[in-house]
């Protein structure tokens, strides 16, 4: 038996020997259920006990030897800060911290996706049991969605009035969201499992068949335009940077608001193609906007929001507005380096980025580098459109790095290197490409070439 062979039994036997590490397994598996399910997002009961759970996974594993490197420590200060800022600003009332849960959930994720290096098939449960949570959700926030058209709108904003469809299984944002982060690797996953798992391929058909019509009876925009660009580049893009693509989405999506707003036959054929869906009813609501007519969660009122989080960012630059000049609380990405200043900032983008940033890395390959870059502008779109709360973080940090390692024990990144590959390029920009040196790949622990690690 190889030495690989030996620690693969060592591990499995760890397990069953080991309370301690089943009772992490256990905690992750709350944490991750928590995160997607929308009746445990009634009340703070379930957000503290998630809370409990993450805090103990993290003491149990410092018990057993988890050596944090700098950026974990740097993660840690972090969350001294939110704690201290949040102290101050809500007048000594402790109370209120539990609104900070999604700092705290992204720091322990990513301290999570740190220890589960290598070992990812530790947690391969996860995939199975999240989809089918995600389909029964879907399915029934979708038939509620289309008997009362109102509630996409109302289920957002978390009145109580809507709780009793959340503990009913109704989800809205955080529900929608998490699961536009994760479409591209699990579209992936599910090409991938035709041809080696029949049953996950069938689960993967029926959560994207469900996914597909959550999306489209919600109507929420940007969820919309976020899949189909990470759609087209899955498929279709052959660049390696994601730039182009995300400057071209990003014009189009301005080049359409104003077409909607000011061309009217645009604005007219796009109404009557849609007539009596969410796409309509959009339509209509970003006309009205750019006319001064009050609609709920209108343009005008999005761009309020995101050029208060620059205002503060310009005047606060480096510290932050921190408790006396926060963000607009409408972009996750502007909002963090508005409160929190440059250190915050860039720490959010290192930590919720973490996962695609190491795919892009090790991917060589046009399959993984298109994944890669799909997951890259869903995540670009929605944290600098929109806020990131703590149901995302989960899925994105822990949840997609076993979907991937999936692909990657299914043969998905085990192709030839771009340097050995036209792209869309050009000749000379192909030419200048092969003369670079190519990357090394891995660290020296096994892995074949095209294969990306890290994650």
């Amino acid at each position: 038996m190889d030495q690989q062979s030996r620690e693969i039994v060592y591990r499995k036997n760890l397990i069953i020997r080991d309370p301690v590490h089943l009772l992490q397994k256990l905690m992750i598996l709350y944490i991750a259920v928590w995160s997607v399910a929308p009746p445990l997002e009634v009340g703070n009961v379930f957000r503290l006990a998630a809370l409990v759970c993450a805090a103990g996974w993290f003491i149990l594993d410092m018990m057993r030897g988890l050596r944090l490197k700098r950026i974990h420590v740097f993660a840690l200060l972090f969350i001294f800060l939110v704690i201290a800022v949040s102290i101050v600003e809500n007048g000594g009332q402790y109370s209120k911290l539990l609104k900070q849960v999604t700092w705290f959930m992204l720091v322990m994720a990513f301290i999570m996706n740190y220890s589960y290096r290598g070992r990812w098939n530790e947690l391969k449960l996860l995939v199975p049991l999240m989809l089918a949570l995600l389909i029964v959700f879907n399915i029934v926030t979708s038939r509620e969605l289309i008997i009362d058209p109102t509630l996409a709108r109302r289920i957002v904003r978390a009145d109580e009035e809507i709780y009793a469809y959340m503990k009913r299984g109704v989800g809205g944002y955080e529900l929608v969201y998490s699961q536009v982060l994760m479409f591209p690797v699990i579209l992936s996953w599910t090409i991938n499992a035709f041809k080696n798992n029949k049953i996950f391929f069938a689960l993967g058909v029926g959560w994207t068949l469900s996914y597909a019509t959550l999306i489209l009876s919600a109507g929420y925009s940007i969820a919309i335009v976020t899949t189909i660009c990470a759609a087209l580049i899955l498929f279709f893009n052959r660049r390696r940077s994601i730039v182009p693509a995300l400057t071209a989405t990003l014009i189009l999506i301005v080049i359409l608001v104003l077409m909607i707003g000011y061309v009217d036959p645009v604005r007219t054929t796009l109404l009557e193609i849609f007539d009596g869906t969410k796409v309509a009813n959009k339509v209509q609501d970003i006309y009205d906007s750019i006319h001064g007519v009050e609609v709920a969660d209108s343009i005008m009122e999005r761009w309020i929001k995101y050029k208060s989080s620059l205002l503060a960012i310009f005047n606060y630059p480096v510290i932050g507005g921190l408790w006396w000049a926060s963000g607009g609380g409408h972009s996750a990405i502007l909002d963090a380096f508005a409160k929190y200043g440059l250190f915050g900032g860039v720490m959010f983008i290192k930590m919720f980025y973490h996962v695609v940033t190491k795919l892009k890395r090790g991917a060589r390959g046009m399959k993984g580098l298109r994944l890669a870059n799909a997951m890259m502008i869903s995540l670009i779109l929605v944290s600098l459109l929109d806020t990131v709360p703590y149901n995302m973080v989960f899925p994105v940090l822990i949840v997609t790095p076993v979907f991937l390692n999936y692909i990657k024990e299914w043969g998905g990144f085990d192709e030839s290197s771009l340097d050995g590959e036209r792209s869309s390029r050009g000749y000379l920009s192909d030419l200048i490409y092969k003369l670079r040196k190519p990357r090394r790949m891995g660290g020296g622990d096994g892995t074949t070439p095209g294969q990306p690690t890290g994650y």
